[in-house]
């Protein structure tokens, strides 16, 4: 198991906005720009659920601690 980098705050920040993008991508017509709002949504959530963020590793940065 993977270290946590992600606190409270930052975790419940990211799942109140990956949430809307799930129901953008049911609203938006089939295209590219749906996709891309599917796969940034799905990222979101996942992150704030795992509680881990690849970019803050490479970044060294963690909000857990804060």
């Amino acid at each position: 198991m993977v270290k946590r980098n992600i606190g409270p705050t930052d975790r419940a920040i990211r799942f109140v906005l990956g949430l809307p993008l799930f129901a953008v991508f049911f609203l938006l017509p089939d295209s590219g720009l749906r996709w891309a709002v599917l796969l940034i949504g799905a990222l979101t959530v996942a992150t704030a659920v795992l509680a881990w963020c690849a970019l803050y590793v490479l970044f060294h940065i963690s909000t857990e601690d804060v």
